[in-house]
């Protein structure tokens, strides 16, 4: 990897951790009010909190910041309302604000609790991961605009694009032998982008198709981390907690090694993924292909193998004999759980204790982190008020529930998030 190309990918991250500012040049010196933004960042629409201030203020006075993005569908509107500090700045990530849907300082609030019409699960996708979303951000005092500027956010998507894997391409196909030829699609693969070495850690990632929380919005960011990434089809229940696909121990095997022979992948470093009903998944294959399987990431799951039906058929099949599952989803079974006690790596686990999908969510992950135990590198994150949908990438204004609980799932969201890419860039270090 070249210098100039490391740089670049370096700055986007920082863009998208929002760990720096925005897009554009720093601000000339001007009389009167205006916004202040970070230094020459690209700012992605998954993000943190960037450095925003609004600056030549009258101290007392009472400022409403508005946000709008024009979008298909319509306009996508958020607002929060400021007293001016006797400094006469308002730094957005150090003033609290007033009549707003975020209740403590957060510069990024009014980009995530933006509120916009109901759209197609394509369009949004579109939209907040292949698009290029100009925020507009106006400063109105006493009805008049004072100061504006607009953020130019970047979709993860725009230069990462997946490519179908089909069964016959893994080296045969183990778990269905009738069939010679096989061109039904296995899974997508993302190509790491910018790696910062020539074998990029890879993440397998069990799909959750819930809004925000998808492979769309999941895999091109963390393709951009660097990161070879394969998504696995996952079919969930109406209730959001089991899944009714099937699965084959080899047909997960023949992935494993797929991704094995790749040039472009380090077979040192493959992670696991899986959010919400996904995560059960996730970390059954980092325990049964522990040497093979460095880490594992999971959110708002159980821990446990569960059970298509109350008869007891499991979701994955084994030629070798029964692969055990658990029936029931509460009062949580510590024998049940997976033992992840083998796994070399880090291992990152997030919950809510008022998870209206799963409500034993975090009784799951207490048992998992008990079979577990401590190990460097590993993060047990859990939030007491956050709603369900914690692995929707921070930034991204979906499936977020009403005030006050939406700032407590966002800054959840950006807790696992931040340590999540921060596990991935250490590795990528190895």
């Amino acid at each position: 990897m070249t210098w100039h190309a490391r740089t670049a990918a370096i700055a986007f991250l920082l863009g998208a951790l929002a760990l720096a500012g925005c897009t554009g040049y720093p601000a000339r010196l001007q009389a009167g009010p205006h916004f202040v933004q970070g230094p020459l960042v690209q700012l992605s629409t998954i993000l943190l909190a960037p450095p925003l201030s609004l600056v030549g203020l009258t101290p007392g006075s009472r400022i409403q910041l508005e946000a709008h993005v024009d979008a298909p569908g319509g306009r996508w509107t958020s607002r929060a309302t400021y007293t001016v500090p006797g400094t006469g700045i308002i730094d957005l990530n150090e003033v609290r604000p007033q009549f707003a849907p975020f209740g403590s300082p957060d510069s990024a609030g009014l980009l995530w609790s933006l509120h916009g019409p109901e759209l197609p699960p394509e369009t949004a996708v579109h939209l907040w991961t292949q698009s290029i979303v100009g925020v507009h951000i106006a400063a109105v005092d006493d009805g008049h605009v004072i100061a504006s500027t607009v953020l130019e956010l970047y979709g993860p998507g725009l230069s990462s694009a997946p490519m179908p894997v089909l069964a016959d391409e893994l080296g045969g196909t183990p778990w269905n032998p009738s069939t010679a030829e096989d061109d039904s699609v296995v899974g997508l693969f993302y190509r790491p982008q910018f790696p910062y070495r020539p074998h990029a850690p890879a993440v397998i990632i069990f799909d959750d198709d819930s809004t925000g929380a998808s492979q769309q919005y999941v895999a091109p960011f963390l393709a951009l981390l660097g990161n070879g990434v394969f998504v696995i089809p996952v079919e969930r229940a109406a209730d959001q907690v089991h899944i009714t696909s099937t699965y084959s121990v080899a047909q997960i095997r023949a992935i494993i090694g797929w991704l094995d022979q790749r040039p472009d992948i380090d077979p040192r470093h493959i992670f696991v993924y899986g959010s919400s009903q996904s995560e059960q998944l996730a970390l059954w294959t980092a325990a049964h292909f522990s040497s093979l399987i460095y880490g594992a990431f999971g959110a708002g799951g159980a821990t446990a193998l569960l059970c298509r039906s109350p008869e007891g058929v499991s979701t994955v099949l084994d030629t070798a004999g029964e692969v055990a599952c658990e029936r029931n989803v509460s009062p949580v079974n510590d024998l049940s759980v997976v033992s992840l006690a083998k796994l070399p790596g880090p291992v990152v686990l997030a919950c809510t204790r008022s998870d209206e999908v799963l409500p034993s969510a975090c009784d799951w992950q207490d048992s998992a982190v008990r079979a577990r135990g401590s190990r460097p590198g590993d993060a047990d994150i859990r939030s007491a008020t956050a709603a369900h949908a914690i692995t929707v990438p921070p930034g991204i204004p979906l499936d977020l529930p009403p005030a006050p609980a939406a700032q407590a799932t966002e800054r959840a969201r950006a807790e696992f998030w931040s340590v999540l890419v921060r596990t991935i860039l250490k590795t990528a270090e190895l």
